[in-house]
């Protein structure tokens, strides 16, 4: 059986009242996962939901989340404190995790 890994990097912009605006992009290693210690692990109802939690801990640079929902629907992520960039060697493919880096957060 042949098998083909891909790598897609995306944009994704995110807008929230916390109490400002916050508008932040990530850029999206599908099917990775960086092996470094978490600063928090939690189970969220959405993925998005780990990159708001990320945005408001001034730690964290970066995040790990299931690509998939457990049984009781609930995403496992984690925030970090390193991103894809500055620790390249620690990336692995991963076909049961996303890895997002936080590249721009801008406050208004």
């Amino acid at each position: 059986m042949l098998m083909i890994a891909f790598t897609m990097v995306l944009v994704l912009n995110l807008q929230r009242v916390i109490p400002e605006v916050i508008t932040a992009s990530f850029e999206i290693r599908l099917f990775h996962y960086l092996h470094i210690s978490a600063l928090e692990k939690r189970h969220v109802v959405e993925p998005i939901d780990c990159s708001f939690a990320c945005i408001q801990n001034v730690f964290c640079v970066s995040l790990n989340v299931a690509a998939v929902a457990d049984g009781k629907g609930k995403y496992w992520c984690e925030l970090l404190s390193s991103n894809m960039h500055s620790d390249a060697a620690k990336l692995a493919a991963n076909y049961q995790s996303h890895h997002y880096s936080l590249s721009q957060v801008f406050k208004k």
